[in-house]
């Protein structure tokens, strides 16, 4: 299996797993016709920073990889890998029932009629 036809998976190890982030990084930049300098510079970090990244070097900060991933037009794909948050099934309902209009009372306080069925009679 040759890289570029690589999967990223839950049994590779860091390391593969950051050299085939490299990869498609530097694939994505010389696609948009992106020098190195040009991609640093747009982003506020250093040529030396996008070149380790590239590399598969672990250690780079987490907002400045957010700041390639922007410039290079695929920050959205976080939203597959990290979706938001989703309420459960019992928590939909919930909120339902919350939505839902209280009842209106059919009493108004006065009876109508006396009950003809009393606490303790037995004749019914």
């Amino acid at each position: 299996m040759g890289l570029e036809d690589m999967k990223i998976r839950q049994d590779l190890n860091d390391e593969l797993v950051l050299n085939e982030i490299g990869t498609r990084l530097r694939a994505l930049r010389v696609r948009s016709r992106l020098k190195q300098e040009e991609l640093a510079e747009s982003c506020g970090i250093s040529r030396k920073s996008l070149m380790r990244l590239e590399a598969g070097e672990g250690g780079m900060r987490l907002v400045s990889f957010i700041a390639v991933l922007r410039r290079l037009g695929c920050l959205h794909a976080f939203d597959v890998v990290l979706p938001e948050d989703q309420p459960t099934p019992s928590e939909v309902a919930a909120m339902e029932r919350l939505r839902k209009p209280l009842p209106k009372t059919v009493r108004s306080g006065k009876s109508r009629s006396p009950s003809r069925i009393r606490w303790g009679d037995e004749s019914c």
